[in-house]
């Protein structure tokens, strides 16, 4: 999953990399390809919620394995 903007820039990055953005972005890749990313990509990693997004992402891994 590509998250990210043609020019970086720590401006914007935050508002991108927002929860709420990134499972935005989950749930049309998920609709897309019909299975959950095992990949992303971000810009500045460190702001936002990405941090919460991949525990979370994490999450759904394991439900899928387990059922």
């Amino acid at each position: 999953m590509n998250h990210y903007r043609n020019v970086p820039t720590t401006g914007l990055s935050a508002e991108d990399n927002a929860l709420n953005s990134l499972q935005s972005r989950l749930i049309l890749c998920q609709k897309v390809a019909q299975r959950l990313p095992n990949f992303v990509a971000l810009d500045f990693v460190e702001l936002g919620g990405a941090g919460d997004f991949i525990v979370d992402l994490n999450g759904k891994w394991v439900e899928a394995v387990n059922e």
